[in-house]
């Protein structure tokens, strides 16, 4: 399913049309006039408004002029909006670092001239780059100060795209029933609001989102309504993405007739529309894969060849790139080795060129991430030292009165008073000194360890996406050298090939269980989840291999418990998964029991498999452990290590019995009482609401 979420900007409304060609005329004639210099900087920066959404460079110059003249004349508030208007074009193209200085510059202007309105659309923006960089804790704290502007300002919509945006950093974090709850709040927002925009929006949010978990028909009703708003409000580049959205579903559902007649409308419609961008290209890469998956291997080359034609008309290398491995691939499927190998060089030429621009990339991020640092600091101190300002000026109106209050009944008892105060408040900031001392050390070590575990996380991800471009490109010629030895009699060389292809499948599966593992974190979000739903759907999911092997599986009633829905499945698969894999018996059995004893929560997985000897038991939760050499039993021998790391994050234990040749235990105890620890972030926002 080809997931595209909304980001809510205060400025970059997707449900909006392009430039309104008569409010630009209407500008430009005002402009030529005799204004004020305020006037002339508020036109330039509606200039660039009008234009943001298909003339980027018309759109940077107005704002730059705006900007100059703002400068020049000392108008700050238009030098905000100028700069936050810059942000939206970086944004617009990709460039994230550039869009987050200049918003940065925005929100210190802002905070120095208290311009809530300013400060408020430049929270929400960072908040949305920074959730783009993959840092969602500073864009949790950019959409937290955003949310509190809007609802002390009672700005619905912004209380609206915050929510929103809020719902979509849960979705990143996997938390999807939080996600969800996020974007229906929003929706009972724009119900009583009358906001047909916002309605729309989120409908399509909530479509995305239960496509992703698989839930096709609520995301296809959701579709609809957002499809039907968009009709109603005259958005057709919205009605388009609904329609889109759609189209994939019917793919996803195999009703690939249908999928392929709206395609073809929807490749009309955009023609119409005059959208020259990777949206228009979209339709010809899903036909392309659509007649692929019905082995219509012609019609497949010829979408193809058309998406490519206009993909490098449009000069986007992503969709080249795709385009060439698709065809290379169905040539190879069809055994024409000469057109295949010729696309495959094409895709690896152009692969390494956008890789080099990734790393490209990275080294100016790194640059740039000193002085992004350092302006996130000042604008801290900014905020920090006008807090301040207001506090001692309060304190000093408290003091003034007092004195003079207590000067008119007695000027000895205020001396003695305040000789008092003094002595009192200078212990006081002794103590206080001592304790910031003590804790600051404490507090700069936990950053640093918060830091280092991000960069390793994201260092994990980046590994396992660098590596897996040369393994597909190894099995990807692996193949095409398979096919040319076809009518060769060469036994050697045939072994030799078959080998390097197991391995770099055996590689895949490695990293994949490794980028699984540094995924996994303590503190998942935990709900009330029924264990039998969890149970169906892991049934569901080894299906195929159920059936193959013909195993007996069986499930004592379980129980509602407090867990984590997504890690609760992966345990249970996993050690069904290996009661399966590691089983030589006639007839594999595997029985999931449960107990409530000594208040916990008491399951086990049980199996008729090989068993494990009794001084390797402590081993097989390690990583990396493999008790079997490959050629006997499959794996990465992470499979175990994973699911000891979820049950302990989930404040569970897991024990082992096991006798070789008698089969295995695991035994899972959970607290049937849990207190999740929620960020104290999480309870301001639902405060705020």
């Amino acid at each position: 399913m080809k997931s595209v979420f909304l980001i809510f900007s205060f400025l970059t409304l997707p449900f909006t049309s392009l430039a309104d060609d008569v409010k630009i005329d209407s500008l430009l004639n005002l402009f030529k006039g005799d204004l004020e210099d305020t006037t002339s900087v508020n036109i330039l920066n509606e200039l660039s408004w009008e234009y943001h959404r298909n003339d980027l460079k018309k759109s940077f110059d107005y704002a730059n002029d705006a900007l100059k003249e703002a400068t020049r004349i000392g108008f700050e508030k238009g030098a905000a909006r100028a700069h936050n208007l810059m942000a939206i074009i970086y944004s617009m193209k990709g460039e994230i670092n550039l869009s987050i200085n200049a918003n940065l510059k925005c929100l210190e202007i802002a905070r120095r001239i208290n311009s809530l309105y300013h400060i408020s659309i430049a929270t929400n923006d960072l908040g949305i780059s920074f959730s783009q960089l993959g840092d969602n804790d500073k864009a949790l704290k950019y959409y937290q100060e955003s949310l509190e502007i809007a609802v002390q300002t009672n700005d619905t919509l912004g209380i609206c795209f915050t929510l929103s945006n809020i719902g979509r950093l849960h979705y990143d974090e996997s938390n999807y029933d939080l996600a969800a709850s996020y974007y229906k709040q929003v929706i009972d927002i724009g119900i009583l609001a009358s906001n047909k925009m916002v309605l729309g929006m989120s409908y399509a949010n909530l479509g995305y989102l239960e496509a992703d978990m698989g839930n096709f028909k609520n995301a296809r009703d959701y579709f609809y309504k957002a499809k039907e708003i968009a009709k109603a409000i005259g958005d057709r580049l919205s009605h388009i993405e609904m329609q889109i959205a759609i189209a994939d579903l019917d793919v996803e559902e195999k009703r690939y007739e249908l999928a392929e007649a709206e395609f073809k409308t929807i490749i009309t419609d955009l023609k119409d529309f005059g959208l020259h961008d990777g949206m228009s290209i979209y339709p010809h890469y899903a036909l392309t894969d659509l007649y692929r998956k019905q082995n219509k291997y012609n019609q497949s080359i010829d979408a193809a060849l058309l998406g490519l034609k206009y993909s490098e008309e449009l000069a986007d290398i992503n969709y080249q790139v795709s385009f060439h491995q698709s065809l290379a691939e169905i040539y190879e499927e069809e055994n024409q080795i000469t057109d295949a190998f010729k696309h495959y060089k094409i895709y690896k030429v152009l692969s390494d060129s956008i890789y080099s621009k990734e790393k490209s990339d990275k080294v100016m991020e790194l640059e740039s991430k000193y002085q992004l640092k350092e302006k996130s600091l000042e604008n801290e101190l900014l905020k920090e030292a006008q807090q301040k300002g207001e506090i001692l000026l309060k304190q000093k109106n408290l003091i003034n009165y007092f004195s003079f209050f207590f000067l008119l009944v007695l000027v000895g008892g205020v001396f003695l008073l305040w000789k008092r105060y003094r002595k009192k408040k200078n212990y006081s900031d002794q103590l206080e000194a001592e304790v910031q001392s003590r804790t600051k050390d404490l507090l700069n070590s936990n950053q640093r360890l918060i830091e280092s575990n991000k960069e390793l996380e994201r260092f994990a991800y980046i590994a396992s996406h660098d590596l897996k471009e040369p393994l597909r490109n190894i099995s990807g010629f692996s193949r095409l050298i398979d096919r040319s030895l076809k009518d060769v009699d060469k036994p050697r060389v045939k072994e030799y090939l078959s080998f390097v292809k197991s391995n770099a499948l055996q590689m895949h599966s490695l990293i994949e269980d490794v980028l699984e593992y540094s995924r996994l974190t303590k503190g998942s979000r935990l709900e009330k989840v029924d264990a039998n739903k969890i149970l169906d759907d892991v049934k569901a999911s080894l299906d195929p291999i159920i059936k193959e092997k013909n195993v007996l599986l069986t499930v004592d009633p379980l129980p509602e418990m407090i867990s984590n829905k997504t890690q609760l499945f992966q345990v249970f698969k996993n050690l069904i998964e290996n009661g399966i894999k590691y089983n030589e018996s006639a007839e594999i059995k595997i029985k999931v029991g449960y107990e409530k004893k000594d208040g916990q929560h008491c399951l086990s997985v049980q199996d008729n498999g090989i068993g494990i000897e009794a001084e390797y038991q402590s081993q097989v939760f390690e990583m990396f452990k493999r008790l079997h050499n490959r050629s006997e039993y499959q794996g990465s021998g992470l499979g175990l290590a994973i699911v000891k790391k979820i049950v302990e994050g989930l404040q569970g234990d897991i024990k082992l019995e096991s006798s070789p040749g008698y089969g295995s235990v695991f035994y899972l105890e959970f607290p049937l009482e849990v207190k999740e620890k929620k960020s104290k972030v999480f309870d301001d926002l639902s405060m705020s609401q």
